[in-house]
This record gives C-alpha cells, sequence and structure tokens, in this order.
C-alpha cells in the first residue's frame, strides 16, 4: 500500500481505475507488498511521486519507521529500518550462532543501515483505455558501522492493469559490530537485484517478485520468490503471500530449537489493515520478520 495514493484509492477500488490513472499503487512499483517502507528500500522507483507526506511505522519489540514525501514530479523517502530479514526482503548476512540465538530470543535482525531513495516520474500517459506510467529511481544505503554508502537504481512502471518494476544495487553487512574497530572482520558485501510484476483485477491484486543476491566474487548467496494476493474489501485490506528461500544458509526449526541444513526454506504471510479515517491506517502483520511473529502497522498520510 502506498501512502500518497491511498487518499484516492482506499475505497473500494474503481473499476476504470487504469484508464483515469487513479488505481491503487498506480504511481508506484507492481508488488503489493504491504510495507511501502520495504518497497522504497528495495526498489526507489517504488516511492510515490503524488503530492502528499506519509509516515509509516511497524512495531514489533521496537518500532521501525519510514517517511515519503511526494512533490508532485518527484518523490523522496528515508527509512532506517530493516529490508533484510524480512518477508519480502533479502536474507541477512549473519554468523550461524546469532542468528540462532536471535530465533530462541523471538528478536527481529537489527538494521545497520539508512536508506535515502529519490523518485522522478519519466513518464505519464492516460487515455481512455489504458495509462502509461514510468518511474525512475535511486537511492543510497549508508552504513553505520562501516560508514560507507553503496548506491542503487531501479525502475517501475504500469499499462493497464499491469504493473513492473526492477532495481539493482549494492549493498554491505558488517559481521560482529560490537567488537572494536581493529577486531572487526571485513565486511560482508553483496550485491542485490529485484524484479516484479503485478495485476489489478479490480478489487484484488496478484504479484510475483523475484530477488537474487549474489557475493562481491560473483557467488550467489540466496534466490527468493514471493506470491503475494491482496484483497481490497469497503476499508479492509487482506493480504496473503507464500515465500520460497534457495539458499545454502541454515535454517532454524522451531520444534527442535536448532539450526538445520536445509537448501529450500518456505515461509507464509498474513495481513490485515482498516482505514479508520481519511489520515490513518491500522494493522497487523503475521511473520513480517520471519518469527512467526505478529506485528502492529500504523499508517499516516496528509
Amino acid at each position: 500500500m502506498f501512502f500518497i495514493s491511498t487518499q484516492k484509492t482506499y475505497a473500494i477500488i474503481d473499476p476504470n481505475c487504469y484508464s483515469k490513472g487513479t488505481c491503487l499503487g498506480s504511481d508506484s512499483s507492481s508488488s503489493s507488498s504491504p510495507s511501502v517502507g520495504n518497497e522504497i528500500r528495495l526498489n526507489p522507483a517504488a516511492v510515490p511521486t503524488e503530492k502528499g507526506f506519509g509516515l509509516e511505522t511497524i512495531y514489533y519489540n521496537d518500532a521501525e519507521w519510514s517517511i515519503v514525501q511526494g512533490l508532485g514530479r518527484a518523490g523522496a523517502a528515508i527509512s532506517p529500518a530493516n529490508s533484510e530479514e524480512t518477508f519480502f526482503g533479502p536474507p541477512s548476512v549473519e554468523l550461524n550462532s546469532d542468528y540462532l540465538q536471535r530465533h530462541l530470543d523471538h528478536d527481529k535482525y537489527k538494521s545497520q543501515k539508512y536508506t535515502l531513495s529519490t523518485a522522478f516520474k519519466i513518464t505519464k500517459k492516460t487515455s481512455k483505455k489504458n495509462s502509461l506510467k514510468l518511474n525512475l529511481g535511486v537511492m543510497a544505503k549508508y552504513n553505520k558501522f562501516t560508514k560507507n554508502i553503496t548506491p542503487g537504481g531501479g525502475l517501475a512502471g504500469s499499462f493497464g492493469p499491469v504493473q513492473f518494476g526492477g532495481s539493482y544495487y549494492l549493498d554491505e553487512t558488517q559481521l560482529s559490530p560490537e567488537l572494536d574497530d581493529a577486531a572487526r572482520p571485513t565486511p560482508t558485501r553483496y550485491k542485490v537485484q529485484t524484479y516484479n510484476i503485478g495485476l489489478y483485477l479490480t478489487s484484488i491484486i496478484l504479484s510475483y517478485s523475484y530477488l537474487q543476491m549474489n557475493l562481491e566474487n560473483g557467488d550467489t548467496q540466496s534466490i527468493n520468490s514471493v506470491l503475494t494476493a491482496s484483497l481490497f474489501y469497503n476499508r479492509f485490506i487482506f493480504n496473503l503471500a507464500g515465500r520460497i528461500e534457495n539458499s545454502s544458509r541454515q535454517w532454524y526449526n522451531p520444534d527442535s530449537k536448532l539450526l538445520e541444513s536445509k537448501q529450500i526454506k518456505n515461509d507464509y504471510f498474513g495481513g490485515i489493515q482498516v482505514r479508520l479515517n481519511k489520515n490513518i491506517m491500522l494493522g497487523s502483520f503475521y511473520n513480517y520478520y520471519l518469527l512467526n511473529e505478529f506485528s502492529t502497522t500504523l499508517t499516516l498520510f496528509f
């Protein structure tokens, strides 16, 4: 769900919104991820450009936030929250011992970065039958431990009810950040590429997202595929999603409370959000942080 466009479209969706250019998220990427903050950290072209201001918070143990400002032809967003180790983002880079302890403590992965994203409206054409839109985005990620900035870029567009997007960015993670600078290992650097496509069917959105993460030497770290279905009914939004992760990292077994070798990992997500009034959206997510947890979300838009 995207902050800026919600004021016009969070009621029952108009079946003719594709030709009018007023569909939910029509100014953004194709993913129906329920968190705009997660979207802008993966693809900067997902930043809404329509005039307005939005704030999103997701709370589990503590709050993570994202801020969006749309200016008309461009938009900007900033977020210190995680994309790693979330249902719709890439897996974390961490030691097995840290990964196991987090799950035993039911603690989410701690973000090391601030993400600044900017999107520009490249083209917008609306006819009686279809609308064509294309946005270009750039972003920078600042790691508070390594003090480095890594760049990225993305493209997002729509043609009628079909929406698409893709991004590519560089990133890095500092293992054992609690150690002194001289004792810390070399940061793990990697590249992330994403692709997604979505189909709007009046009050239903179906989308597919693909994310590949490669280490600096070119080795593939993981491949994630996510299928998402979203249903819009009056003031409510319901989300269901399935995630397949193909990676060599170990898997936490919640029954044995141990790590096990497992190449293919499957996870599921559920969410519900309700618009309380024209400025406030409240919701709850299941398994957003891949801990089989429940989190709450609050979205404000003006």
